[in-house]
């Protein structure tokens, strides 16, 4: 019975919470937000990384099969030119947070004590101890790393690939000769660049793991805050914030305990509060806070220095059985120390929701007055609340967790949807992308001369639901010409179902285009099974009713959006084929036009599996040419191979 007062505040605060929330506009989330995140962190890095880099010691061994065998060694490094680098490349894949990049350092100079015992082109034993002088231009590093994204940004199982613009070499003390120093140091600026292409893997491993540690090093020393996507939901906290009133008012509230919680805590009875101001709320802190993007948990400490409540209010409960408070009056009651730890599930799309909540409630001190009218006897109360109550927090947090974390997820998710606050949603960025794709889409799209070369075997996949035979002895040769494509309508597509599964990045789409109309002028020479000649010139057109495409594709929407793994179904409501010029037999044209018109709609709906293995492939890569905003060449229509 220690906690029902506990329970009756927590709830006060809860419901005080739904009244008068004024909501707040705030921005959408730009649909690049990871890549801004690191670029942005990256230039706050610039100035902390070391120009120059002094590495005291490296020792180098230099495996067998390379064109230096060996081991060497490098002391008092002085390397200078990195705070210089430009990022022309850089991309997240949000499946498995993996980060690609391309980084270019325009020079770097490196200067160092060495000494060397290799084996030059399995045939020139090199030694010596000197200084070396190295100046190189145009250092491009390709790599690929796993990124964590949180209080801190962090890179592991880095990859790299070294690529070189020209290097200049100015080594001394080689076999204590100068003469022979010199004839080294043409060889060397001559050979570099190709060793470095050859030696692709020694490279990767020898400096990924160098790299990584010094990646890493830099970006634990950073001192700034880190732009992540705890910053979006911290800055979610603000926009609340100037949405909670303060103080609180609230009229009347009756509060009841339900069975379950009587038996677990022992404590029984009612209290009804009116006329209660609540002040202290507005002040919350987040201490902490984390994010596991595999699952967006999300785990935080919220705090509330000081609650103050004021309240008429009628009591007559019994606090485990055996302290009673009752009485009817005027209370004060002062709460130090409100803290919240919790952790839940965040979805992000269609507006900001939790669900699966947990929390957990600690209090530092009660001071109530106004008990009874009696200074004593709240004196009293207040040393068994906070000797007792205290203590029940952390024995009965489990009871208290399933009691009140689904009432206090419910709240911050009426709070969220009731607000004005616009949501950070995926699919909002989906659908933004793709309507601005729109005015990307050429219609109508012209090519002036496609000529395509077939062969067995990819004229049989091509041809497979256009001629409608399967069979493996069908041998297809020849070529089509294709002058003056004309295609019609594809901008006024309608994408009336759109849904995003967070676990895989999975799309699920309906896109309708409710009129095609295609024209063109073609030339065809075949050989069918090796030995029916199909021969035919003149024209081609097509209208399309209804063409419905249904399918599901897995999203990176870092970088610009890309799909992969794209599958398609497609339907048709109805359609009208008319050809001419086929084997320079109108009736025959006639015929086949009348038999594709009648055909078209049960052959797409029949042949569904091989029409999904050829378009799909082809719809993938248009799709991502204009994500791309790639609409000056339309390599996309040539059959693939």
């Amino acid at each position: 019975m220690r906690g029902l007062l506990v329970f009756g505040l927590i709830a006060l605060l809860a419901q005080a919470i739904t009244y008068d929330i004024k909501p707040h506009k705030v921005d959408k989330i730009e649909p690049y937000v990871f890549e801004d995140m690191i670029n942005q962190t990256i230039e706050g890095l610039r100035q902390n990384i070391p120009d120059p880099l002094l590495i005291s010691n490296l020792s180098i061994n230099l495996p067998e099969g390379g064109v230096l065998v060996g081991d060497a060694n490098v002391s008092n490094l002085e390397l200078t030119g990195l705070q210089g680098f430009q990022v022309p490349y850089l991309n997240l894949a949000m499946i498995g947070m993996r980060l690609n990049f391309t980084f270019v350092f325009p020079l770097i100079n490196v200067n160092t004590d060495y000494w060397a015992d290799v084996l030059l082109a399995e045939l020139i034993p090199v030694y010596g101890n000197g200084r070396a002088n190295v100046h190189l231009t145009d250092i491009e590093i390709q790599g690929s790393a796993q990124a964590q994204l949180g209080d801190v940004i962090a890179v592991k199982n880095l990859r790299i690939q070294l690529y070189l613009g020209t290097a200049t070499f100015d080594v001394h003390g080689l076999l204590d000769n100068e003469d022979f120093s010199t004839i080294v140091n043409e060889m060397l600026t001559d050979m570099v660049a190709s060793f470095i292409d050859n030696h692709q893997k020694f490279i990767s491993d020898t400096f990924s793991p160098i790299i990584e540690e010094l990646i890493n090093g830099i970006l634990n020393d950073d001192l700034k805050a880190v732009d992540s996507i705890i910053d979006i939901i911290n800055g979610t906290f603000e926009e609340l914030r100037k949405s909670i009133p303060e103080p609180i008012n609230i009229d009347k509230l009756d509060l009841s305990f339900s069975e379950s919680f009587v038996s677990e805590t022992h404590c029984s009875g009612s209290l009804s509060i009116a006329n209660t101001e609540v002040k202290g709320v507005k002040a919350f802190q987040i201490p902490s806070m984390s994010l596991t993007m595999i699952g967006m948990i999300i785990n935080f400490t919220l705090v509330l220095p000081t609650i103050d409540i004021t309240s008429d209010y009628l009591a007559d409960t019994v606090l485990m059985e055996l302290l009673p408070i009752f009485g009817e009056g005027d209370a004060s009651i002062h709460l130090g120390g409100l803290t919240v730890i919790g952790s839940t599930q965040a979805n992000l799309t269609g507006g900001i929701q939790l669900k699966n909540f947990w929390m957990q409630i600690g209090l530092d001190e009660f001071d109530i007055k106004g008990l009874l009218y009696d200074e004593t006897f709240s004196a009293l109360t207040n040393y068994l609340l906070n000797n007792l109550v205290i203590p029940f927090l952390d024995d009965f947090h489990e009871t208290i967790t399933q009691v009140l974390s689904p009432t206090v997820q419910d709240l911050i998710n009426q709070i969220l949807a009731g607000s004005d606050i616009e949501p950070y949603s995926l699919i909002d960025i989906l659908n933004q992308t793709i309507e601005g794709l729109r005015p990307n889409i050429p219609d109508p799209l012209d090519i002036e001369r496609l000529q395509l070369t077939l062969t067995d075997p990819s004229l049989k996949q091509v041809l497979l639901f256009l001629l409608f035979i399967a069979y493996n002895n069908f041998h297809c040769s020849g070529s089509v010409k294709i002058n003056g494509f004309d295609l019609k309508g594809l901008r006024s597509f309608q994408v009336p179902d759109l849904t995003l599964t967070m676990v895989g990045m999975w799309i699920n789409f309906t896109m309708v285009i409710p009129d095609i109309d295609l024209w063109t002028y073609y030339g065809i020479d075949l050989t069918l099974s090796e030995m029916v000649p199909l021969y035919a010139q003149g024209h081609i057109k097509v209208n399309l009713g209804g063409f419905t495409v249904t399918g599901c594709t897995q999203a990176n929407l870092t970088g610009g959006m890309q799909l992969k793994n794209l599958r398609l179904a497609l339907d048709l409501d109805d359609a009208e084929f008319e050809i001419t010029g086929l084997l320079y037999n109108e009736i025959l044209s006639q015929i086949v036009s009348w038999v594709v018109s009648n055909l078209i709609v049960p052959i797409i709906r029949d042949f569904q599996e091989p029409i999904t293995e050829f378009i799909s492939p082809v719809a993938q890569d248009l799709i991502n040419n204009l994500l791309n905003n790639n609409t000056d060449t339309y390599e996309w229509l040539e059959f693939p191979n």
